[in-house]
């Protein structure tokens, strides 16, 4: 039943632009499943990291936020993103995603910030496809804090992991990654011819 419901949840979540159900109502149907059909109990719900919870939904919260109140699109107003270099552009959408994506959720964070990036792409010398793939990548190296994927709250909730060794990683990983992504990958992919 627990393949079955966990199956079923991720076929409704890849095909929302069909049945038009929320992902956030089809998160809430494998509970419903197992809590019917007894797979899970009150004990198991008690047994969850619920502020490991907290921690993920705060994250996601915060970007809802961003956007909702539009800041996201004040901040970027305040630049003027055309008249900069286009590989200093590149860098800096890098730096921003990876920042954001270390205080607030990695999907939050590529979901304020790719349609941005699109837009900000569309008219220079680069694909647009590209930079929201670059963008998309920067947000998914964020790994510095607790907050910033469910993974990394899910080690942190074990005691094994410490927020010190965490930060270190996570801050090593974004920026060799970071790099990698904003100076080699764009060069790898038009040779390649991918984008």
């Amino acid at each position: 039943m627990f393949y079955l419901a966990a199956g079923g949840t991720i076929l409704l979540w890849l095909t929302e632009p069909l049945h038009g159900i929320s992902s956030s109502t089809v998160g809430f149907i494998p509970v419903v499943v197992l809590l019917g059909t007894q797979v899970m109990d009150g004990n198991d719900i008690k047994a969850l990291q619920w502020p490991v919870l907290w921690l993920v939904a705060g994250g996601i919260a915060l970007g809802v936020g961003i956007g909702a109140t539009g800041l996201d699109a004040w901040l970027l107003g305040l630049v003027a993103w055309e008249a900069m270099p286009l590989m200093l552009l590149v860098v800096l959408l890098v730096v921003v995603g990876l920042g954001l994506s270390t205080v607030i959720s990695n999907s939050a964070t590529a979901n304020l910030l790719v349609p941005l990036a699109l837009s900000l792409s569309v008219g220079l010398p680069i694909d647009t496809t590209a930079m929201g793939v670059i963008v998309a990548l920067a947000c998914a190296l964020a790994m510095a804090l607790p907050i910033s994927t469910p993974p990394n709250a899910i080690a942190y909730a074990t005691g094994e992991v410490d927020t010190r060794s965490m930060a270190v990683n996570g801050l090593l990983i974004g920026a060799v990654g970071g790099a990698l992504l904003a100076l080699v990958m764009p060069l790898v992919w038009d040779w390649l011819g991918l984008l």
